[in-house]
């Protein structure tokens, strides 16, 4: 049975003076655990601190019509999986899983960015020829992450990303207090950027990128079929 990492947010706010109540992104999860299902995959949530992980909610009612979301929230037995995350300490970096997930929402723009352990953790598991995935604002995992020269991982490398223009359309840009795109243009990052919320993922070797939520359905199959 392959095993796949999946790295979420423990943040619960985003904001300096003007805060919003935040997590991670309920679509993009439920879209990892309706494949993982599909395809006999282990999925092992993990955080930087281990414990709970909340959902944003703001992206339960973007996904309010969307049957994969509903069948997610309504398992217990999943959401209590997420009460209980790993920190990302205890596992063995390297070892048995197959790929990693960063997932977004805007909790990854709290405690994603210039974090030394999973920059570390990244880092290994490219060093181990794993997969790596990172979807929306989770690409903010990849800005500590190197590859096996010690170069930033984006570098020279074709990635999207959680756009500005989403986050401008969405109201939320004046919680996040840096320019993900721009910190992926000056570690030399090829950034191909899609239409606002319409399904864009971008692959290049073992590093998979998705631009938003939207992407979710078409980001699970070109993880999976690169981890078949």
């Amino acid at each position: 049975m392959k095993e796949i990492v999946v790295v979420l947010s423990n943040a619960t706010s985003v904001g300096g003076k003007e805060k919003r109540k935040t997590g991670f992104d309920l679509k993009e999860v439920a879209y990892l655990y309706d494949f993982a299902v599909r395809y006999n995959t282990k999925l092992i949530p993990a955080s930087v601190l281990g414990g709970p992980c909340g959902m944003d909610p703001f992206t339960i009612q973007e996904a309010d019509d969307d049957e994969v979301c509903r069948k997610f929230l309504s398992s217990s037995n999943l959401l209590d999986e997420l009460r209980k995350t790993i920190p990302l300490y205890e596992i063995s970096i390297g070892s048995g899983y197959d790929a990693v997930v960063l997932v977004g929402g805007l909790g990854a723009s709290v405690d994603f960015p210039g974090n030394a352990q999973l920059g570390k953790f990244v880092s290994t598991s490219v060093a181990n020829n794993k997969i790596i995935g990172a979807i929306g604002h989770g690409v903010f995992g990849l800005l500590a992450a190197v590859d096996k020269n010690k170069i930033s991982l984006v570098h020279e490398k074709q990635v999207t990303c959680a756009t500005n223009q989403e986050n401008d359309l969405r109201d939320v840009r004046k919680y996040i207090t840096l320019d993900l795109e721009n910190d992926l243009k000056v570690r030399g990052a090829k950034l191909r950027i899609g239409p606002a919320f319409e399904s864009h993922v971008v692959k290049d070797g073992n590093l998979i990128t998705a631009q938003n939520s939207q992407s979710s359905a078409e980001f699970c199959q070109s993880l999976w079929n690169s981890n078949s």
